[in-house]
């Protein structure tokens, strides 16, 4: 008999209900997965709703910092300039004089 026959000859009744069986087996493994892909949706979401409320949170500690930073001089910064930042600074002047534009 092929394959395609097996629609002409009537199942015994313990192959339909062995296949009966393993549909329930299958669907109910499905089910199963399809909870726990439910579940780990559910708690991807909570983590992203805890990383947006963290991310507003720094972003307002940030701005509140910013708002609470007064603007100093530059004699000031110069007054707590390293010897590194000076030597850098110097270099970075001498290289700007040292081309001038052609035009």
């Amino acid at each position: 008999m092929c394959i395609r026959d097996s629609h002409d000859t009537p199942l015994s009744s313990g192959a339909s209900e062995d296949m009966v069986s393993i549909s329930k087996t299958r669907l109910r493994e499905l089910e199963l997965g399809q909870e726990q892909l439910d579940r780990e949706r559910a708690m991807i979401a909570s983590e992203r709703e805890q990383l947006d409320q963290e991310k507003l949170r720094f972003e307002r500690h940030i701005q509140e910092q910013q708002q609470e930073q007064e603007p100093v001089s530059y004699t000031h910064l110069r007054a707590h300039e390293t010897p590194e930042h000076l030597v850098c600074r110097l270099l970075l002047e001498k290289k700007k004089h040292s081309y001038p534009l052609l035009m």
